[in-house]
């Protein structure tokens, strides 16, 4: 007779930690007899065991939980992380060679990303070397394994099943149904090509957010001797279309797939946001045969009706129909035709592939009046006719695009006073090229033509453009080659209009699409005519002021933003204007039209006065701003704040026109002092 004990604690159990553990045990009359076994995974979560083993191999064992939250579970998190508390009571008797366990698992309040799931409740037993698992999980289960021989059976019976539970593990919360039927499987793991299976389900139902998608009254599938077998059965979705389906299909690989059926093109707002509003639908008439890894389609497809907005340009796609005709070896483009927005165009030819690979192609593509919205950048009409012919894996794009019209409104944030005294060069690091099969040896080679100039109408540039230009490069990535010509048009600069003497865009680079820009504007302001030249490529444009008669640039930078050269700002070298002064002024001439148009306000002045009562200056200088209205042409009222000495003072006036020369006032300041005044006024124009 012997007793020992075990203490442990913070002990890691294959990736399982463990909080303590605590045995006592003692070895009497041939067997070994576990007074006490108890591993806690924390403080409050424990495994309790206990029982004997004999020296005869018999074993009397019970093992049991009093609540283990899943979380505490490393390798159960890893693979499904899941909430909910499990419990488990197991008895085992008998010997070790052939033992009988009885068992009972459950768990409660199981939720899987953030969604309640039903409660887990089996049963478990081995008897005769035969392990057997009944009871509930969400469905009925009723599954057997013969420990000797491998053999399996089961049997999973649904009665109203709702599907929401499997659906949200998955991460797809949208999606929930309800299914009617019973499966029933039976095998050996060691020959699972054997392995025949029976289902029969009825009253199939599949929802998306509350709306029907997929419906069946009835679908039976048959697996036996290595071939599954799925007799034809209709399926409805999205309650107006039907899909019929056969199929056999070997464990091989080998398939033959039968589909006919309409499809509603609403079902695309499953896999994409983007298309939430596709609608029409598409007819599907074709056979998938061959194997898993090349299968052969052949397969016939009629578009009616499909409309959707166009990811990215926000257009409207509608009216598009035609037929697509597939088999093995071509692809096949008969009479597809449709409009985005008002404009429309059309598809057709054919595509030879090699595992849907392209290999060669004869494709027409023509558009009418056809629109092309880049949202708050372009707007674009055009008319198109492109052939695009190859074979032996290369391809050449021949023909022309018409501009009907175009314009380019999106402003352009740029600093051009900094760019006029100081040009920074800014490279763009090159961008990958966008790598698509077979794309990359379609050559291109089409002409872009105009009927209307193209207009670029934004805060930057008012112009009418000429364009005489070709597209080169491939499909993957087309160059665009010419010269576009600036007509006519004008360039605001600073508030300032320069109208375009000399304009011209040429596009020379053979190996990738650049502007190289020449752009000369000129605006005469009071007795100088200055000129504005931009030239260069975007990435190293360089802008150059000039002026008849010849000025100097700060000069010319000051007479176009304040009408004034620098000395005339300054009053010459004998003013006594500060710098307060000056600004005033510039702020009144140069914002103030703006800060009135904006703020609705009809009198802006902005005043300083740097001297002190000695006439020294070196006070701090005086600042007063005034804001009024016009209510009538007689009476007007101001508002004004100034400060004197250090002190802001509010005031509020009122003037009234009593005669076309004499003008009443009054006012009051925030300091209560109030007074009126009356004033005759002749103006000298």
């Amino acid at each position: 007779m012997g007793r020992f004990t075990v203490d442990g604690s913070a002990i890691v159990l294959s990736g399982q930690p463990i909080s303590s553990i605590k045995l006592e045990a003692r070895f009497e009359n041939q067997r070994v007899w576990l007074d006490r076994l108890v591993a806690a995974l924390t403080p409050d979560e424990r495994l309790v065991a206990g029982g004997s083993i004999g020296l005869d191999k018999t074993i009397d064992l019970q093992l049991m939980t009093d609540g283990i939250r899943l979380q505490s579970i490393p390798s159960l998190q890893t693979r499904l992380p899941a909430e909910g508390v499990l419990r488990l009571g197991l008895n085992a008797r008998g010997s070790i060679d052939d033992p009988d366990i009885d068992g009972q698992l459950t768990v409660k309040t199981i939720r899987i990303n953030n969604e309640p799931v039903a409660d887990i409740d089996l049963t478990l037993s081995v008897h005769d070397d035969e392990a057997r698992l009944t009871g509930n999980l969400n469905f009925a289960v009723d599954a057997a394994f013969d420990l000797r021989s491998s053999d399996f059976k089961g049997t999973f019976t649904f009665d109203h099943t709702e599907t929401a539970a499997y659906f949200r593990i998955f991460g797809r919360p949208e999606l929930h149904g309800t299914l009617d039927g019973r499966i029933t499987a039976a095998g050996n793991l060691n020959a699972m090509a054997d392995t025949t299976m029976q289902a029969d389900l009825g009253a199939i139902a599949l929802y998306w957010d509350k709306k029907p998608l997929v419906q069946s009254d009835r679908l039976v599938a048959h697996l036996a001797g290595g071939r599954l077998s799925i007799p034809e059965s209709t399926l409805t979705l999205i309650s107006k279309g039907q899909l019929r389906i056969k199929a056999e299909a070997q464990t091989t690989g080998d398939l033959d797939v039968a589909l006919d059926g309409r499809i509603p093109l609403a079902a695309m707002r499953l896999f994409s946001d983007d298309l939430a509003d596709a609608r029409g639908s598409l007819l599907l008439d074709g056979r998938i045969t061959g194997n898993l890894e090349q299968p052969q389609v052949n397969a016939n497809l009629v578009l009616e009706k499909v409309a959707m907005t166009i990811p990215g340009l926000q257009q409207r796609l509608h009216d598009l129909g035609g037929q697509i005709q597939l088999t093995p070896t071509r692809v096949r483009f008969e009479g597809v035709q449709g409009f985005l927005d008002t404009g429309s165009f059309s598809l057709s030819g054919s595509v030879n592939h090699d595992a849907f690979t392209p290999t060669g192609m004869d494709l027409t593509l023509a558009a009418r009046s056809l629109p092309v919205e880049v949202p708050d950048t372009l707007s674009v009409l055009l008319n198109s006719d492109i052939r695009i012919t190859g074979k032996d894996r290369r391809a050449a794009a021949r023909g022309e695009i018409v501009l009907l019209e175009g314009n380019y409104y999106r402003d352009v944030k740029i600093n051009l006073l900094k760019m006029a005294v100081s040009r920074e060069r800014a490279v763009s690091p090159a961008a990958s090229p966008t790598r698509i099969p077979y794309f990359d040896t379609v050559d291109m080679d089409i002409d872009v033509n105009h009927r209307q100039s193209f207009l670029v109408e934004n805060n930057m540039a008012d112009l009418e453009i000429s364009p005489d230009l070709r597209i080169g490069g491939t499909l993957a990535k087309p160059i665009l080659s010419g010269r576009a010509q600036v007509t006519s048009g004008t360039i605001t600069f600073q508030r300032r209009t320069f109208t375009v003497k000399k304009g011209i865009i040429d596009f020379v680079n053979p190996y990738k699409t650049e502007a190289d820009i020449d752009i000369e504007s000129q605006a005469t302001i009071r007795d100088w005519t200055i000129t504005l030249a931009i030239e260069g490529t975007l990435d190293n444009l360089k802008l150059k002021l000039t002026s008849t008669p010849s000025a100097t640039s700060s000069d010319i930078l000051s007479l176009i933003l304040f009408g004034r050269t620098g000395s005339e700002l300054t009053g010459g070298e004998s003013s006594q204007r500060t710098s307060s002064q000056i600004m005033a002024e510039m702020l009144a001439d140069t914002f103030g039209e703006d800060i009135k148009r904006y703020s609705g306000v009809d009198i802006l002045q902005v005043e300083t006065d740097s001297t002190d009562n000695n006439g020294n200056g070196d006070e701090a200088p005086d600042v007063r701003v005034t804001l009024g209205k016009h209510l009538s042409d007689r009476m007007t009222v101001k508002y004004a704040v100034e400060t004197t000495d250090g002190e802001v003072t509010q005031k509020a006036i009122a003037e009234y026109k009593l005669l076309e020369n004499i003008l009443i006032s009054g006012f009051q300041d925030s300091q209560g002092v109030y007074g009126s005044e009356l004033s005759f006024r002749i103006e000298f124009r």
